[in-house]
């Protein structure tokens, strides 16, 4: 019994347990339960603000924005399908980057929402928008945009084998077409300074 709990103990001081515990949760639950939905619906999970998501000024930690985003964009890649497909074609996502505009602090015990859209694809990325929503008067509290880039496939490619045939992108929204044009920006200003050194 003392080698279990010393195991136990090492594996949540070395490990973010939580962390793992969350995600097979959030999978088993929208393998389970969730309702099957296309990959372009806007997908909803529900959260609430718990003493371990608190900072210093007891409101959401920043961090904390962007993990609960984590946890319901793999909701969505799992409940729509769309993590099968991508096993399917050997393909992966990872996140290339995101940006996050706080409007309102979500405080001790308040219930969110988060919505999750697939936005916009070009042939690299999927873009995603996420919106942490007020679950009584609707006010948005923050609201992200996730460049989820696709590992050896494209969008398209992987909308195609999920039973989207030939399916266009909608039009880049203004703020899509902002934060491109700035990770364009960002990506030269790295290399020009790569270069010089």
């Amino acid at each position: 019994m003392k080698v279990v709990n010393v195991v136990v103990l090492a594996a949540f001081l070395l490990l973010d347990c939580y962390y793992f515990l969350r995600i097979l949760f959030v999978v088993l639950h929208a393998k389970l339960v969730a309702q099957r939905k296309s990959p372009l619906d806007v997908f909803v999970t529900r959260g609430v603000c718990l003493t371990t998501d608190l900072d210093c000024s007891c409101h959401m930690n920043n961090a904390r924005y962007l993990r609960e985003l984590d946890f319901a964009r793999t909701h969505m890649l799992f409940s729509s399908g769309l993590w099968k497909t991508l096993k399917h074609l050997k393909a992966g996502v990872v996140v290339g980057s995101n940006t996050i505009r706080y409007r309102r602090e979500i405080n001790l015990f308040q219930l969110y929402n988060i919505h999750t859209q697939i936005k916009y694809w070009d042939e690299k990325s999927l873009y995603i928008e996420q919106r942490y929503i007020n679950t009584k008067d609707k006010f948005v509290f923050a609201i992200a945009i996730i460049c989820f880039r696709v590992l050896r496939s494209t969008p398209r490619e992987v909308l195609r084998e999920h039973g989207h045939i030939s399916i266009d992108s909608p039009e880049m929204p203004e703020d899509i077409a902002l934060f491109v044009k700035y990770n364009e920006a960002s990506s030269a200003m790295l290399r020009s300074e790569t270069k010089s050194e």
